[in-house]
């Protein structure tokens, strides 16, 4: 144990706090790929979303990364890269359950930091906003294709009225409503018929049909956890592909996701149970042209939700398990630190141990947050704190 502990001291970069730490190795590491994804082990710790944005500005300053995409929904992110880019907004966005992942102080100033960038853009690649994709439908089409919007509105008002949250949808298919499903498609197959997508309003057009088309399936499927997971885990690197190749060749693309889509899922044991995510579907694409940057902390404070939909609250974060990867870096007694997963520390770290990842719903059982995994074939590169912060919460307006 320490002969692993003294590697890691000796290869890991500390820092006193994220303004102040040297991110040159990690850009130069970078700057060659095509797209780095960067996790998170909670949805609502303030030191992961300030250390994003700061990786995210060094890769967009100084190695030509120009997109930025988030595991939000598509439509959300459509308004907030209309608000980076000096536009009106046309809605209010993220008010969708959980709403503090981008309602919160850390990521709206991370917004007004792009807004210094000419040439970024900002995407989604989730896909529950159901109710939001149809609104920018309606808006998108009424300037381009007014006939087309009419049929939006005939054929999926009703959809529309179930509200921002696909659980109404869900609760409509189980007291045997209809499917929209035939309807989605048809609309999406006169639009494809229609638009070249080469044009980006019409582009946003059929992305948001088909994140919708996505969605109605992902929803039919809540009650069959695999198949649910992987329609949402292929949409999500779909929508990246498509966002890709509608900017060129040439594109680069950062990521943010968390922990459990970012890693490769051979290393957690997800593809024994079935299950895909973005990060390993990014690896056998690109191979090395895709980098993946995980985050973890020993202790500290997160905004979740004690079940869905419920109200956000502030939960503690216990001390890491004893056994898991979060204990080892404890006892390093560094208080924050990046350690880039290879050579000398890749041997002595593949040796699997306890990851801990909490998402919008926090399980008070601490055994409940684990998952038994192998760092160094997760990540290429790992950022800890000894504690973390919960994000600022902004109100809805």
């Amino acid at each position: 144990m320490t002969l692993v502990i003294n590697c890691i001291k000796k290869e890991a970069v500390c820092f006193e706090d994220i303004e102040s730490i040297h991110l040159e190795k990690l850009v130069e590491r970078c700057k060659d790929k095509r797209i780095v994804l960067i996790g998170e082990s909670t949805h609502g710790s303030a030191e992961y979303y300030r250390m994003r944005a700061r990786i995210t500005q060094e890769l967009i300053s100084k190695a030509g990364f120009s997109i930025v995409a988030c595991e939000g929904d598509w439509a959300d992110f459509e308004e907030a890269d209309r608000y980076v880019r000096g536009h009106p907004l046309r809605a209010t966005p993220f008010q969708r359950f959980p709403s503090w992942m981008w309602r919160n102080q850390h990521f709206f100033r991370f917004l007004e930091t792009l807004r210094s960038y000419k040439d970024v853009r900002l995407y989604g690649l989730d896909l529950y906003g159901m109710s939001r994709n149809i609104e920018s439908l309606h808006w998108e089409l009424q300037r381009k294709a007014p006939n087309l919007a009419a049929q939006v509105k005939e054929k999926l008002g009703a959809l529309h009225a179930m509200g921002i949250e696909p659980s109404g949808y869900h609760r409509f298919l189980k007291r045997g409503g209809a499917s929209f499903q035939g309807a989605v498609q048809e609309l999406l197959s006169v639009a494809e018929a229609t638009f070249n997508p080469s044009d980006d309003s019409s582009f946003h057009i059929l992305q948001n049909l088909r994140y919708l088309q996505k969605a109605e399936e992902a929803v039919r499927q809540f009650d069959h956890f695999p198949t649910h997971w992987n329609v949402r885990a292929r949409q999500m690197y779909d929508g990246l592909q498509a966002v890709l190749n509608h900017h060129g060749p040439e594109s680069k693309a950062i990521v943010w996701v968390h922990n459990t889509h970012v890693s490769h899922s051979s290393a957690t044991g997800m593809d024994k149970e079935g299950l895909c995510n973005i990060g390993t579907l990014c690896k056998e694409h690109y191979q090395e042209l895709a980098y993946t940057i995980g985050f973890g902390c020993y202790q500290g404070n997160v905004v979740a939700a004690t079940h869905w939909e419920g109200p956000h609250e502030i939960k503690e974060i216990p001390p890491a398990h004893p056994d898991s990867y979060d204990h080892l870096f404890y006892e390093t007694g560094l208080k924050q630190f990046s350690l880039y997963l290879q050579g000398e520390v890749k041997e002595h770290l593949r040796q699997k141990r306890l990851f801990r990842g909490v998402g919008t719903i926090y399980n008070p059982d601490p055994q409940g947050n684990y998952s038994q995994s192998c760092l160094t074939e997760q990540f290429d590169e790992y950022i800890w704190f000894h504690t973390t912060s919960p994000v600022t919460t902004i109100t809805r307006e």
